[in-house]
């Protein structure tokens, strides 16, 4: 009947509205944490491991990287390839084809796309970052779609994370330019 749609429907929107409340206080979370220096991302990027580590309270833990040797090194060599012997993306990825070394996804072909975000990623000097790749909707057909576009630089935020560099700072600058 009419009072139980009523009901139904406040009962679904207060449902709506504490979704969106929750939504906020997760996202202030993840910031709070980034700001710490914590690695908040799913998946390490190439060079690196995700690992847990305990507050010395002992009774949380947060995520950080941890240096993976055999694909840091890689990634020390496509900076200094890059940089100081002015090798292409291109050339880089045949190096590391004809070395047999795989992607972070186990795939034996290198992309450019791929060289150029580890030449771009500030996780490699010791920094983590937040809102990079932010979750945008619009509306297209009449359907509500998810875009992740890259944000840039300005527009994304930089912190000092609690791991360790791969590469100095100085050769990081000199990629990027």
């Amino acid at each position: 009947d009419e009072y139980d749609r009523d009901a139904f429907e406040r009962e679904l929107k207060r449902g709506n509205e504490y979704l969106e409340y929750y939504k906020k206080i997760q996202a202030r979370g993840k910031l709070a944490s980034v700001r710490e220096g914590n690695y908040v991302g799913s998946v390490a990027p190439f060079g690196f491991d995700r690992i847990k580590k305990p507050y010395p309270d002992n009774k949380r833990h947060y995520w950080t990287l941890t240096e993976k040797k055999e694909e840091a090194d890689v990634v020390r060599a496509i900076f200094e390839w890059y940089c100081n012997d002015g090798l292409t993306a291109s050339n880089i990825c045949r190096r590391l084809e004809k070395m047999g070394i795989k992607t972070k996804s186990g795939k034996p072909k290198w992309e450019p796309f791929w060289v150029y975000k580890i030449l771009g990623n500030v996780h490699y000097i010791g920094k983590v970052r937040w809102n990079w790749r932010k979750v945008i909707k619009i509306i297209e057909d009449q359907e509500i779609k998810k875009l992740r576009p890259k944000a840039k630089v300005d527009e994304y935020l930089i912190f000092d994370g609690k791991h360790d560099g791969i590469i100095s700072e100085e050769l990081f600058n000199r990629a990027r330019e």
